[in-house]
């Protein structure tokens, strides 16, 4: 009898709540869960295997960092090309080991950029 493999849990910042609903029609064999960044927000990081950060605005950094922790995987993105340049030009990406999409382009390109950084998750977490 083959074993059940669990789904992965993903926690999903998204303020505008678009890419939220996208991800889950997408990738069904991921669980997605909403944080929304507010004070009530109840969450053990350690309970997801990855976390996806869409950031809107420079507004939204103090809840990048609430969610941010060394050793969860983390998929940053951002539509706004400022945002973009200010994390490449900080050294963010190395520093603190994140993957840096752009949410600017198509659906698909979008859809490629993620898959692949989930689907390089789950092949790191499987040889760990």
């Amino acid at each position: 009898m083959k074993g059940i493999i669990e789904k992965e849990k993903v926690l999903v910042y998204d303020s505008k709540h678009v890419y939220l609903r996208y991800f889950t029609k997408v990738f069904p064999n991921y669980i997605f869960v909403p944080f929304l960044g507010n004070e009530n927000d109840d969450f053990v990081l350690n309970e997801f295997d990855i976390v996806i950060f869409i950031m809107g605005s420079h507004m939204e950094f103090s809840k990048f960092f609430k969610v941010y922790s060394k050793g969860t995987p983390m998929i940053f993105g951002s539509s706004v090309k400022k945002i973009c340049t200010t994390i490449e030009e900080m050294e963010l990406v190395s520093m603190l080991d994140i993957k840096l999409i752009d949410m600017g382009g198509t659906k698909t390109e979008l859809r490629d950029q993620i898959r692949f950084h989930l689907n390089q998750y789950s092949v790191n977490r499987l040889h760990n």
